[in-house]
């Protein structure tokens, strides 16, 4: 395990790093052989215990090498900062040098790859690397890292098909890399004017406390929980960006209600185990609870879900500047009565008329059995009788002629499912005295199944 200790020597041009108890003479022989040029290059020896058998000694000095080229960077990168510049401008309290420091010093390998190693040997104990970076070369690079990841960063935000996550994660690598790369170019002032990078640094700062803000979770049943419910139904969570309408899968949920799942059961008087309130969402951005019908008993029940943002973006560098807590949403869960909406479908006002008692009577028997509203208003159902193919006419022999096809539905109104359907058949009616009596024929025959229909709604309902 590496103990680092720096040590700075020449205006943040040379830093030495000593893992374990490395020798200083080493250090020291290698700096006057090969720290030359602190003008033009940032330098870093880095040690590391050798291991004879451990190919992996050199490799850790090399790694130890190159943070202290990043370290030296800071170093230079906070002289080149007036007071003024080095002010907090977060609202953490982290200053600027900070915040660079942190992001460099993480992302050593990444920013400082150009690094070359120009010495390597064993000495006494340890293995020793050191590396340099060229501080024109390095500086140099910057406008273009800046172009392109300033290009890379427009695509990003005018793209509204990644999910929040990713593109929450896609947008703090951006930031990371623009705040490095500038920062850097305050150590030329000719690149420095020319920086264009601040107003999508703001852009990418912007859309990343927007896209949380703009989580959302909608709430659904899959069906109104009612006095008569014997069923489990499914509470729905949908997550998803209010302004894209893009989901967020694979996001962990904590539901919480009240009264809780302990005081529901001993209101019940049940003995049953509670399940894990943590919930994830799909790939689509579902999660799904099954409710106990007989929650019923406790409601209303409030729901409290917390989506677990904070554990995606903890070691995100945008987090960290603008920390921010975990979005809840709250819902209610009621029993709701069960009403029932009534509907004749039919072209015909003489039928029309004539076929009303048959469905008074047909909600007289499904209210016998089911505690049920008929009305127009809140209706979670609606039972309609539809009538097809209807003709109405005096036959060239004077008789009257009726002739319907009905059908009976139980229709949910939330989802316009067909709950249950019965067909009556084609029904004829005839009469020598008029459409009155015509009419009597075709209702006795609907009548003959009307109690296997209101069985079967009652069922349906049930």
């Amino acid at each position: 395990m590496l103990r680092l200790f720096v040590l700075l020597v020449t205006a943040g041009s040379l830093l030495l790093g000593q893992g374990g108890q490395s020798d200083s003479r080493c250090m020291s022989d290698l700096s006057e052989r090969f720290v030359l040029d602190t003008r033009s290059y940032w330098y870093g020896i880095g040690s590391a215990p050798y291991k004879k058998r451990d190919k992996s000694s050199f490799n850790k000095a090399n790694s130890l090498a190159l943070e202290l080229i990043a370290s030296s960077i800071v170093q230079d990168v906070k002289s080149s900062m007036q007071g003024e510049i080095a002010e907090s401008i977060s609202n953490t309290g982290v200053n600027f040098s900070e915040e660079f420091q942190f992001s460099l010093t993480t992302n050593t390998e990444i920013f400082i790859k150009d690094a070359e190693i120009i010495h390597q040997s064993k000495c006494r104990r340890d293995a020793y690397v050191v590396a340099r970076l060229s501080k024109n070369s390095f500086i140099g690079k910057q406008p273009s890292i800046i172009k392109q990841y300033v290009n890379d960063s427009e695509r990003l935000l005018s793209k509204n098909t990644t999910s929040t996550v990713n593109k929450l994660t896609n947008i703090d690598k951006n930031h990371t890399q623009l705040s490095i790369a500038k920062t850097i170019l305050s150590l030329d002032s000719v690149l420095n004017n020319a920086d264009l990078s601040n107003n999508m640094i703001q852009k990418l700062e912007e859309e990343y406390e927007r896209l949380i803000y703009d989580i959302k979770v909608d709430f659904s049943l899959s069906s109104p929980l009612m006095s008569h419910t014997s069923t489990p139904i499914q509470l729905t969570l949908k997550v998803y960006d209010q302004k894209t309408g893009i989901t967020i899968p694979n996001i962990p949920i904590m539901l919480d209600y009240n009264p809780s799942c302990e005081e529901i059961h001993k209101i019940w008087n049940k003995e049953k185990k509670c399940e894990s309130n943590l919930l994830v969402s799909n790939a689509k951005g579902i999660a799904r609870m099954d409710i106990d019908p007989n929650m019923k008993i406790a409601t209303p029940v409030r729901f409290n879900a917390v989506v677990d943002i904070v554990s995606k973006l903890k070691d995100h560098a945008l987090f960290q500047k603008y920390p921010s807590s975990n979005p809840d949403y709250n819902y209610t869960l009621e029993t709701v009565p069960l009403v029932i909406k009534q509907k004749v479908d039919i072209d015909n006002k003489f039928l029309e008329q004539k076929l009303q008692p048959t469905i008074i009577n047909l909600q007289r028997m499904i209210q016998n059995n089911v505690n049920a509203t008929f009305n127009e208003d809140g209706a979670i159902y609606t039972l309609e009788l539809r009538c097809d193919d209807v003709v109405q006419y005096i036959a060239d022999n004077d008789q009257y002629v009726i002739k319907l096809h009905p059908k009976i539905y139980l229709i949910n109104e939330k989802t316009n499912a067909i709950e249950f359907e019965f067909d009556f058949s084609k029904q004829k009616g005839l009469s020598w005295v008029g459409y009155d009596k015509a009419f009597k024929r075709i209702n006795e025959s609907i009548n003959e199944n009307i109690k296997e229909v209101s069985n079967g709604i009652i069922q349906a309902l049930l």
